[in-house]
C-alpha cells in the first residue's frame, strides 16, 4: 500500500522522467494515476505509428481516441498511416475528422498495403488539415499531391517516389523550406525549378533504366551533399557504370551516393572499373550499391573481375572499395547470392572504417529501411 500510494503521489515530471525510460507498452501506466496517465499519452501520441493496425483499429481506436479527446490530438507530431485502395467512404470521412483535429501535426506518412500497386486515389481530401507539414512521405497516392500540398508551404523534407508525372500543377509549388526531395526525375526537375532558390542537400531519383539527364540539377551541386538513384524496371537500358558517370559528371563533391536497382536483370559482363570512378568523388564518405544480380567490375589495376559468390568475396569487395578510396568511411553493397538449394538470397554488407584503422564487416539478411523515409521518422 506504501508503494502505491507513493505512485500515486509522484509529481508529474518524476512521471515524464519514469516513462520516458520505458520501452515496452505504457498502456498500463495509464492506469496508475492521472499523472501516469497524462505522461505516457503524452509519449504515446506524440509519434503514432499505425502501419501493423487494421482499418478496423485505426478507426474504432485511435480515430475514436483523438475525435473524443481532442487533447489527444494536440500531441500528435509524427503519424504513420497504412491505407487500402479503395477506402471504404466511412472510413474515410471518420479518418478526414480526426485529421481535422491534429492541428500539431508535423510529420506524415501514407502507406499503401504492401503486395499491392499504388493507384490513383481520389479520395487526398481525407489528409488534408489545418496543420502545418515539415515532412511529408507518402506511396498511397499517385496524382493528388498537388491537391494534398498546396498550401504545405513548410516542408522541409518531401517524399513521393510513386507521384505521377501527368499532373500539371507541380511547377506551381512553393516550398520555401525545402532542403530534400524523393520523387520521380521529372517531378524533382518541376519542383526544384520552381523553388529555384532553395539549396537542396539530399535527393533521391526514381528513373527508368536509361542513364537519368541530371544536368538540370547542376545547379545544386554547391549544396547536394546525397544523391540516390533509384533504378526501376527490368527493360534493357544503360549500365550500371554510365550512371555514375552522370552522376560524377555533376556531382564530383557528394559526401553520400547511391545506387539502388529495384528490379533483376540478366547477367552482364561490365569492362571497366567502378573503383577507378568511386575515387574521382573529392569527398564522398559513404557509398551504398544495392545491385539485385551481381555484375562483375574490372579490378582497379585491370588484372581481373570481381566475382561475388559468396559472404566471404562480398566483404572483400567492400573491403577493397574503402581501400582505394581513401575518402570513404562506410561502403555497403547489396547482391543476390545463390543458396544450396538454387534459390537466390539476399545479402547485404555494411564495411567500415574504425578509429583505429581497421575494417569490421557486417552482414544483414534484412535490409534496413529505405534510408530516406528513416531519415523523416528516426
Amino acid at each position: 500500500m506504501t508503494t502505491m500510494a507513493s505512485l500515486l503521489s509522484l509529481p508529474p515530471e518524476i512521471c515524464s522522467s519514469i516513462i520516458d525510460n520505458v520501452n515496452t507498452s505504457l498502456a498500463p501506466l495509464c492506469r496508475v494515476s492521472h499523472s501516469f496517465r497524462d505522461q505516457a499519452q503524452r509519449k504515446m501520441y506524440h509519434s503514432v505509428d499505425l502501419r501493423d493496425c487494421s482499418m478496423r483499429l485505426v478507426v474504432q481506436s485511435w480515430c475514436l481516441a483523438v475525435t473524443r479527446s481532442p487533447h489527444l490530438a494536440d500531441r500528435v507530431w509524427a503519424l504513420i498511416l497504412q491505407l487500402p485502395n479503395p477506402l471504404e467512404p466511412k472510413d474515410a470521412e471518420i479518418l478526414s475528422r480526426a485529421f481535422a483535429l491534429c492541428v500539431n501535426l508535423k510529420r506524415l506518412a501514407v502507406h499503401h498495403v504492401p503486395g499491392c500497386a499504388p493507384e490513383d486515389n481520389s479520395q487526398h481530401w481525407i489528409i488534408k488539415g489545418p496543420f502545418h507539414l515539415e515532412c511529408f512521405f507518402s506511396t498511397y497516392f499517385s496524382m493528388a499531391y498537388t491537391v494534398v500540398l498546396d498550401h504545405q508551404t513548410h516542408i522541409r523534407v518531401l517524399s513521393v517516389p510513386y507521384a505521377s508525372s501527368s499532373a500539371t500543377s507541380y511547377d506551381k509549388l512553393e516550398f520555401p523550406n525545402l532542403t530534400a526531395i524523393d520523387a520521380p526525375l521529372d517531378i524533382v526537375r518541376r519542383v526544384s525549378e520552381a523553388n529555384a532558390a532553395r539549396p537542396l542537400e539530399r535527393i533521391q531519383i526514381h528513373h527508368d533504366r536509361s542513364t537519368p539527364d541530371l544536368s538540370s540539377l547542376s545547379r545544386f551541386a554547391p549544396t547536394l551533399k546525397a544523391l540516390t538513384i533509384v533504378r526501376e524496371g527490368t527493360l534493357p537500358g544503360s549500365t550500371f557504370l554510365t550512371v555514375v558517370d552522370e552522376v560524377l559528371k555533376v556531382f564530383p563533391r557528394l559526401q553520400h551516393f547511391g545506387i539502388h536497382e529495384k528490379e533483376r536483370q540478366g547477367f552482364a559482363t561490365v569492362h571497366d572499373s567502378l573503383i577507378q570512378r568511386l575515387q574521382q568523388f573529392t569527398s564522398l564518405t559513404t557509398l551504398s550499391l544495392h545491385l539485385c544480380r551481381w555484375v562483375p567490375f574490372l579490378e582497379p589495376r585491370g588484372t581481373g573481375f570481381w566475382s561475388i559468390q559468396n559472404r566471404r568475396q562480398l566483404r572483400e569487395f567492400g573491403t577493397r572499395i574503402l581501400a582505394f578510396c581513401t575518402t570513404l568511411w562506410k561502403a555497403t553493397v547489396v547482391v543476390q547470392l545463390a543458396r544450396s538449394s538454387g534459390e537466390q538470397e539476399e545479402i547485404a554488407c555494411t564495411v567500415s572504417k574504425e578509429r583505429d584503422g581497421s575494417v569490421s564487416a557486417i552482414f544483414d539478411d534484412e535490409l534496413e529501411e529505405d534510408s530516406f523515409y528513416a531519415m523523416i521518422f528516426d
